[in-house]
C-alpha cells in the first residue's frame, strides 16, 4: 500500500503517513469484526498543534523578534533557522499535511543551541578563573593595574590622585569580573532551558516518525520556557528605559513568542507533566 498523498509505502495498520504524516484510509472491516485497537497516532496531535492560531502567533512573533534583531546589525542563526521551520510547518499543515522531516530540524535547532550554551558557560568560567590566576602573576612580576592607570594619567597629562588611580583600577576589575558572573548565571539557564527544549523537541520529532505519542519533558520544557519569557520581558523592560525601542520591540516579540509556546505545549501535552 501506498500514501496517495506523497506515494511512499505505508504499513497495513498505520493511519497516518510516517513520511509526510497524511492520513490513511482505514481499512475496511468486516461485518461484526472488532474495530483495531492502538493508540492515538502522534501526528493526529500535531497536526492539531500547526492548525491552532497560537502557532500561527507563535510563527508571526518570531519572526518580528528575528527581523528587528537582523535590523539592528545582528544576525540571531538559531532563531532565523527556527522562524523558517516552523512556518514549514505551518505551511504543509495548510495543505492538509504534517512534514515530519521538518520536526527533525526543528530538534536539531534546540540542540545546536544547547551545545553553544555548554561553550559560552565553559568559556566564561575558564576566563574568570584566568584572570583570577594572571592578577597574582602579574603582580609578583612587578606589573600592576595601579602603574597601569599612572601611565595613562602622565600620558594625557592628567593630575589624578594615587588614591584615585587605585580605586579605579580595582572597580574596573572587579565591574570585569562581576560581568563574567552574570554572563555566566545567564548562560547557565539557557543550558538548561536549551536541554528541557531539546529533549521535549526531540520526543516530539521522534512521535512524529514513528506515529505513537510518546512525549516527554514538556513540563520542564514549559516551565523553562516562561522563565526565559521572564527574562527577555525585564530586558524589553530595560532596553524601553535606556530609549532602545529596536531592542525592546525584539525582546518583547522573543517574550510573547515563549508564553504562546508554553501555552500550546501546556494545551496539547497535558498528561506528560
Amino acid at each position: 500500500m501506498n500514501c496517495s498523498n506523497c506515494g511512499a509505502p505505508v504499513g497495513g495498520q498505520e493511519t497516518f503517513c510516517p513520511n509526510c504524516g497524511a492520513p490513511l484510509p482505514r481499512p475496511a472491516q468486516p461485518m461484526g469484526g472488532p474495530a483495531p485497537a492502538g493508540p492515538t497516532p502522534a501526528g493526529a496531535r500535531l497536526f492539531s498543534v500547526i492548525c491552532d492560531s497560537l502557532f500561527l502567533a507563535l510563527c508571526i512573533l518570531l519572526t518580528v523578534a528575528g527581523g528587528l534583531a537582523v535590523f539592528s546589525g545582528s544576525i540571531p542563526l538559531l532563531t532565523v533557522l527556527a522562524v523558517i521551520f516552523l512556518w514549514l510547518l505551518y505551511s504543509a499543515g495548510k495543505r492538509g499535511q504534517l512534514a515530519v522531516p521538518q520536526f527533525k530540524y526543528l530538534s536539531g535547532t534546540a540542540t545546536a543551541a544547547y551545545v553553544l550554551s555548554w561553550v559560552a558557560l565553559v568559556a566564561l568560567i575558564l576566563s574568570f578563573f584566568l584572570i583570577l590566576f594572571l592578577l597574582p602573576v602579574l603582580k609578583s612580576a612587578g606589573f600592576s593595574l595601579d602603574d597601569l592607570w599612572s601611565r595613562i594619567a602622565d600620558a594625557v597629562n592628567g593630575q589624578i590622585p594615587p588614591a584615585l588611580i587605585a580605586l579605579f583600577s580595582r572597580t574596573i576589575v572587579w565591574f570585569i569580573l562581576a560581568v563574567m558572573i552574570v554572563g555566566a548565571v545567564a548562560a547557565l539557564i539557557s543550558l538548561l532551558a536549551t536541554r528541557a527544549l531539546r529533549l521535549f523537541l526531540r520526543s516530539v520529532s521522534q512521535s512524529a516518525e514513528s506515529g505513537v505519542p510518546a512525549f516527554t519533558k514538556s513540563k520542564q520544557a514549559r516551565v523553562w520556557l516562561i522563565v526565559l519569557a521572564v527574562g527577555n520581558g525585564i530586558a524589553a523592560v530595560s532596553s524601553l528605559s535606556s530609549g532602545a525601542v529596536a531592542s525592546a520591540l525584539t525582546n518583547g516579540s522573543m517574550c510573547a513568542a515563549l508564553i504562546i509556546g508554553a501555552m500550546l505545549i501546556k494545551k496539547y501535552f497535558p498528561e506528560e507533566d
